[in-house]
Parts: structure tokens; sequence; C-alpha cells
């Protein structure tokens, strides 16, 4: 038995406490894939649990992992705050879509926080995330990292999710580094002019290729009725919107909090 395996043995422990309604973890073991399923085996016994907090960073998971943290979720039904921190792993496309699989029965959820920067993930991974998140009908609050991957015109099925939630209020969204274009950008931000009811809302698009879809992106913020907190990243861009800022800060004279970064 490696030292991994027996160290996530011991969470078997964790079985005597059935009235459980928050569990929090921090593992950075190496785990493989037969650790990562003892583990979420054992998660998975506390059905009850509200609130999950799982930091499983810079360990071995691949697609095989995430089928065994998608199973897990699949039978916490009575969940409301998920935070998942899976960067730097392995993951790639497949493994997207397997966590998508496991949100999908995450219907309860009011926050979801999900971090998977540096994971290999391209467009067909992020789809798969997209189509878990549309079904958590309940969420108030979303908070995705998907820093140095591929999603590219990906972005855009991020709008489609974010506008099928008429719940959502705070946003944040980092996708630095994910070789998005111009035409993703603009069509991105068609999408999110619908979230009617977001208040708050992070947006880091930096280092990326959007050059006029950081106006674009402006413009349709500004249909926003309730938006009052905007931080908004998009440096190294190619795109200069210096001389349009005060112009757009005087029309969202409802953002008690603007943040614009080039």
């Amino acid at each position: 038995m490696t030292k991994s395996q027996f160290q996530v043995e011991q969470l078997n422990e964790l079985n005597s406490f059935d009235r459980n309604e928050t569990i929090s973890l921090s593992i950075n073991l190496k785990l493989q894939n037969d650790g990562i399923n003892s583990l979420m085996k054992t998660i998975s016994l506390f059905n009850n649990i509200q609130n999950l907090y799982l930091s499983l960073s810079s360990n071995k998971i691949e697609e095989e992992g995430a089928s065994q943290i998608a199973k897990a979720l699949k039978k916490l039904k009575n969940l409301k705050d998920l935070t998942l921190i899976l960067f730097g792993n392995n993951l790639k496309s497949k493994g997207g879509l397997e966590l998508g699989k496991g949100l999908l029965y995450c219907n309860n959820l009011t926050v979801l926080t999900i971090k998977l920067s540096n994971s290999s993930l391209n467009y067909e991974g992020i789809q798969g995330i997209c189509s878990g998140i549309s079904k958590c009908y309940n969420l108030n609050q979303l908070s995705l990292n998907l820093i140095g991957n591929l999603i590219r015109n990906g972005i855009e099925l991020l709008g489609v999710t974010f506008s099928q939630l008429q719940q959502l209020q705070h946003i944040q969204l980092e996708c630095d580094r994910n070789s998005i274009n111009e035409k993703s950008c603009i069509i991105f931000s068609d999408k999110i002019k619908k979230c009617a009811h977001l208040r708050s809302l992070h947006l880091n698009l930096q280092i990326n290729e959007i050059m006029q879809g950081g106006v674009a992106m402006l413009e349709s913020l500004i249909t926003l009725p309730n938006l009052n907190f905007l931080r908004y990243n998009f440096r190294e861009n190619k795109t200069d919107c210096t001389k349009n800022i005060n112009q757009f800060k005087k029309r969202m004279k409802r953002v008690v909090i603007f943040q614009v970064q080039q």
C-alpha cells in the first residue's frame, strides 16, 4: 500500500460522523486512480452533506479519477455549496466531460466554485462542464477558473450556459491564456447580457486575442439592469479601450465599483 493509499484509507473514520453537513478536505498526495476511488467512495456515503470543499490540486487525476468524482456528486443530492479545486491535474477533454456528468445531478446548488487552471481542457471538455452547470438551476454564485487551457470558442458555450441560469447574480470567470478570439468574445458578450439578475461580474480575459471584442463586452454590460460591481481585465489583447473607458463609466452610473484593466 502506498503512502497516499494509506492516508486516504484514514478518511473512512469519517463514516462515524453521519450527521456532517460540511466536509472540507485538502489533499496533495499525488493521488492516482485507486486513491481517488477510495476517497470519493467515502465521501459519497455522506448523502446529507450540504457543503463540500474538495481541494485535489496537483495530483494525478485523469479521466478515470474525474469519473469517480462525478459518481460521488451524483449521490450528494443535498449539496448547496460545492468547491472543486482540481488545477494542475491532467483532466483533458474526457475528464471535463466526466465532471459535467456529475454536475448534472447537483440541482440544489446555490454556490459553485471550480478551479481547473492548467488542466489541458479544450472545447470538448468545457462543453461537458457547461452541460452539467446548465442543470444547476438554483445557482446564485458561480466562480470558474479556467486559466491556461485551450477552450478557444468554448467561451461561447459559457455565455449560453450563464444566460440559462435565471437565478445567477454573481459570476467570476477567469480565462487568461485560452486563445479566445474576437468573434467568440463578441458572441459571449451577446449571451451574457441576458443575465438580467446579475449583480457582480469579475471577468479576466487577459492574454487572449479578443481585440475589439473588449469594446463589445463593455457595450453588452451596459444593458444589465442590476449590475453594480464590475472588474474586467483584458490586458495584452491587442485592443485599446482607453478612450472609451470614461464614456462607459458615465453610461454605467449604477455600477458602484467599476474596475477595467487593460
